[in-house]
């Protein structure tokens, strides 16, 4: 019998998370409101200990926002390990790795179009340089270049994102079809360990929606409410005796394991709810699967089935832009 995934849960101080990626401010509004409505973190942060004795935030960039923003200085985080992260060889193999994402463009202004084919007039030229993006649009297709360094390739990445700062995009994987109303299509080149690495030392950051985890195991509609994180220590230590009895309260939910390719909707508004509104409206829903944007998945997912508090929503997904500095 295989280990409980709600063994792989930790309780980890907010100020210990490095984000490797920026967050899109009207995302993490919606997440802070949703949060704050239904007192509950829905999904845990997934991280990986860093050497240096952070830890490096892999999924859950927004909820580590809001918590930070709601005061709250511990988030329950789960658990996942560097090693093994690898960028993507077999995308069949339900292993642990490191992708990236495509931007899909809706309906994108002919000056945005312009502005990102334009990108790779910026980018270095010179042999053996490295590829940051390929771009899709009024039917040609471009490498975005920079130099090899990371400084390099962080200063092309956000020039390009900054083509297209504020317009609609979802997040699709790059071998699919892009979605109807697409008018340029950014496939963002492959994410290393190394990379991430490297970022959180030197305090930078991805833009928004670049990095994609493929993280078998990983836990969704846990609902911890918030109340037991705020009381989980003080001044950033963890108090022991409270973590032990949340953890074990934890460990004795049921979960149930899904193997199937799922689907989730990205769209933040739908029927006419609001980012906010979709919290509350998905409060007397059951726990879910998530996977891929617009794309299916093959790395299997474990979802919390009762609430540990009551009915609570899925948390908003990470998306969009925000500025290099953490």
């Amino acid at each position: 019998m295989s280990t409980s995934p709600l063994r792989s849960l930790r309780v980890v101080a907010v100020a210990d998370l490095v984000l490797h990626e920026a967050v899109e401010a009207r995302r993490a509004a919606a997440v802070v409101a949703g949060m704050g409505l239904s007192g509950v973190l829905t999904d845990p942060v997934v991280a990986a200990p860093a050497p240096d004795g952070r830890w490096l935030v892999l999924d859950g960039a927004h909820r580590t926002t809001a918590l930070g923003t709601l005061g709250i200085e511990f988030a329950m985080v789960q658990r996942m390990e560097l090693d093994g992260l690898e960028p993507v060889v077999d995308t069949a193999a339900p292993a642990a790795r490191v992708d990236s994402w495509s931007h899909d463009i809706r309906d994108a202004h002919p000056t945005v179009v312009a502005a990102v084919l334009a990108a790779r007039q910026r980018g270095d030229a010179r042999a053996g340089s490295a590829v940051v993006a390929t771009v899709s649009a009024a039917g040609t297709e471009v490498a975005v270049r920079s130099g090899p360094a990371l400084s390099d390739r962080l200063e092309a990445m956000w020039a390009l994102a900054d083509c297209y700062a504020g317009a609609d995009y979802v997040r699709t994987q790059h071998a699919d079809p892009a979605p109807p109303g697409t008018t340029v299509r950014v496939s963002w080149a492959p994410i290393r360990v190394t990379d991430l690495l490297d970022l959180a030392e030197l305090g930078a950051e991805l833009p928004a929606g670049v990095s994609r985890f493929v993280l078998p195991g990983r836990l969704l509609g846990l609902r911890v409410p918030l109340a037991d994180l705020r009381t989980a220590g003080a001044a950033g230590v963890v108090d022991p005796v409270a973590v032990r009895a949340l953890l074990r309260r934890l460990d004795g939910l049921p979960v149930r394991h899904y193997r199937e390719p799922v689907w989730v909707v990205e769209s933040s508004t739908v029927a006419g709810i609001d980012d906010a509104g979709i919290d509350e409206a998905r409060s007397a829903g059951s726990a879910g699967s998530v996977a891929a944007p617009g794309a299916t998945s093959a790395a299997p997912v474990a979802a919390v089935i009762p609430s540990a508090t009551g009915p609570a929503p899925a948390a908003t997904r990470e998306g969009g832009r925000a500025g290099v500095a953490r």
